[in-house]
């Protein structure tokens, strides 16, 4: 009936199948009883020459890719890579439209602790304390800013996301029916906005919508990066690697 994925690592599932649906504002909601048009895996195996030198100037960026096209003008791609996994919606809609909403649900296997960058208003400058928890304590009413960390025990999980263009940011809360499991929270639409400093400008009426975007084009990223080992997380360059070229 909806959309889902699952992720398994070292032969294990970390990941429960996961929601994910788009709600275009005068259309039927993507993800919800999808029918597939067709399928097309590749593989990218190549050298990223980074032009302003990151942790290194040159980048391996290998991964597996599945997109998957479904009927009514969207499709949904996957990559695989060694240290994480991500996905991303495309749509291909004539003119311009509304995203009414998105579903993002990462839907944790086992009881998880989580560094937890609490926000008390959607109005941040993202720079909060992580406090480390269970999972299960964060609830549907309390949010974070990404990125934010989960520990499984047997591996960590780094949540956030990649080549955000003309689309609120993804902040994360928790789950009301599965308490081992986070949920995206989107700002609406700014209508009015009032400058408050040299830095700060603060919206003063939201819509209840998230975009007004063209209906043809590529959303951001939604990404984990996986790891047993810690320093892993300081390594990968997997929000670079999907992130548009420069």
């Amino acid at each position: 009936d909806t959309l889902t994925y699952k992720v398994d690592y070292k032969g294990e599932t970390i990941l429960q199948p996961s929601k994910l649906t788009l709600t275009f504002g005068g259309l039927k909601t993507f993800g919800v009883k999808p029918k597939v048009a067709n399928a097309k895996q590749t593989s990218v195996d190549e050298i990223i020459d980074a032009v302003v030198a990151q942790k290194s100037s040159k980048i391996a960026d290998s991964y597996n890719q599945l997109t998957i096209k479904f009927r009514r003008g969207y499709a949904i791609a996957f990559r695989a890579y060694n240290d994480g996994v991500a996905y991303r919606w495309q749509t291909t809609i004539k003119g311009e439209h509304i995203v009414k909403d998105e579903l993002v649900e990462f839907a944790f296997a086992d009881k998880a602790k989580l560094w937890f960058p609490e926000e008390k208003s959607i109005y941040s400058h993202q720079e909060r304390k992580y406090s480390y928890i269970n999972l299960s304590e964060v609830g549907p009413t309390r949010f974070g800013s990404t990125g934010m960390l989960v520990d499984l025990g047997k591996a960590k999980v780094y949540l956030t996301e990649s080549d955000l263009e003309e689309y609120p940011g993804m902040f994360l809360r928790g789950s009301a029916s599965k308490p081992n499991s986070l949920i995206g929270k989107f700002a609406g639409y700014p209508l009015e906005v009032k400058s408050k400093s040299d830095r700060d400008e603060v919206v003063t009426q939201y819509a209840d919508f998230l975009a007004k975007t063209a209906g043809s084009r590529t959303f951001p990223w939604r990404l984990m990066v996986i790891t047993d080992n810690d320093i892993k997380l300081a390594e990968s360059m997997m929000v670079y690697k999907l992130a548009s070229e420069n």
